[in-house]
C-alpha cells in the first residue's frame, strides 16, 4: 500500500515537471547521456522528450545507471534515481 502511494505521488510529480532534456535528430549522444546523469544526480528526477521514437528508449534505459522509469507518455519519458522518494517540503 505504501509503495503504491509513493508511485502515485511520483507520477503526479512527474506530470508537473518540464522536459529539461531533449533528444534530437542525432539521438542519444554521449553529451545527452551525461546531461541526464547530471540532472538525475542534482534533482533525482528528469523528464526527457524524444524527437524520434523507437529503440532509443531501450538504449537510454540501458545507458543510465540506477534509474527507473516513472512514466512514459508518447515520446516523453520521466526517469528517477532508485533512492529518490519525492520532493521534500519543509
Amino acid at each position: 500500500m505504501e509503495g503504491e502511494l509513493l508511485e502515485k505521488g511520483l507520477r503526479a510529480e512527474a506530470q508537473r515537471l518540464r522536459a529539461t532534456v531533449h533528444v534530437g535528430k542525432k539521438g542519444l549522444t554521449l553529451s545527452v547521456i551525461k546531461e541526464i546523469e547530471l540532472q538525475l544526480k542534482k534533482n533525482g528526477m528528469v523528464k526527457i522528450k524524444f524527437n524520434l521514437a523507437g529503440a532509443e528508449l531501450d538504449e537510454l534505459l540501458s545507458s543510465v545507471h540506477d534509474a527507473k522509469m516513472v512514466m512514459k507518455i508518447g515520446r516523453t519519458v520521466v526517469l528517477r534515481r532508485e533512492n529518490y522518494a519525492g520532493r521534500q517540503t519543509d
